[in-house]
Formats: C-alpha cells, sequence, structure tokens
C-alpha cells in the first residue's frame, strides 16, 4: 500500500493509503477521439474503493475534469459504471473484467454472473458512500 493523492475539481485533492488495482483509458477501446476518459480504481487500506475519474476535453474548448467517489462494496462499483455514469458499456465490462483480475470482490461478482446467477440488484440504488 502507498499513499495516493488524487486531484478534483473544485475540492482539495483526496489523499488516502491504497493500491491501484485498474488504470483504463477509453481510447484503448474506443479509438482516437478528441475528447476522452481516463478510469481508475484503487483499494484503500481499509477495504473501500476509490474511482477516479479524468475526462479530456479538447473539443470545443480544452480543459480536464477531475472526479473521484467512493464505494463501500464491489458491486457498487459494478452498478455504477453499468447504470449510472453514461459511459459505453464495452468500457465498462472491460473495467470490471480487468478489476477480477487484481482483487477477489470483482471475481466473485463475474463468477456469480456466469454461473447463473443473475446480478442481485441493491434493493436501494447504490450511490457512492461519498461524493468525493
Amino acid at each position: 500500500m502507498q499513499s495516493v493523492s488524487l486531484k478534483r475539481n473544485g475540492k482539495e485533492d483526496l489523499v488516502f493509503t491504497g493500491e491501484l488495482l485498474v488504470s483504463l483509458d477509453d481510447r484503448e477501446l474506443m479509438g482516437v477521439t478528441p475528447n476522452w476518459w481516463e478510469l481508475k480504481l484503487y483499494k484503500t487500506s481499509i477495504g473501500k474503493f476509490i474511482l477516479s475519474s479524468t475526462f479530456h476535453i479538447n473539443y470545443p474548448n480544452r480543459r480536464t475534469l477531475h472526479g473521484a467517489l467512493s464505494f463501500s462494496e464491489a458491486a457498487h462499483v459494478q452498478h455504477y459504471l453499468v447504470n449510472e455514469c453514461n459511459g459505453p458499456t464495452k468500457i465498462a465490462d472491460e473495467f470490471i473484467n480487468r478489476a477480477a483480475k487484481r482483487d477477489n470482490a470483482f471475481q466473485t461478482l463475474l463468477n456469480n454472473q456466469k454461473s447463473g446467477s443473475a446480478f442481485k440488484q441493491p434493493s436501494a440504488r447504490p450511490v457512492a458512500s461519498k461524493s468525493l
């Protein structure tokens, strides 16, 4: 584990102890575009997940947006990526597949889905633990 500092627009940097699980640049899947999205997933020393998002906008005006969300469970990260952030499904799928290679909670999610266990939708909409 190491100390991680994440930039956030309009807020102080988010600093925590954790490890990087996944890094994905959407250009890997979507090809070259004027605007692109970078996602990173960290697991904190206390077992939470931090989803870091950097959106690079070059058209019509150049700017970079930084954000971070905290989730208490892997299933909530998956739900957010698939249902809440309006990104292409193949980005969410690839991101979760990469996370499953590094973390047992995500591997369990995928195993349950492959074995016919339907993805159990949370009874309440899983929102990030804290909008960071």
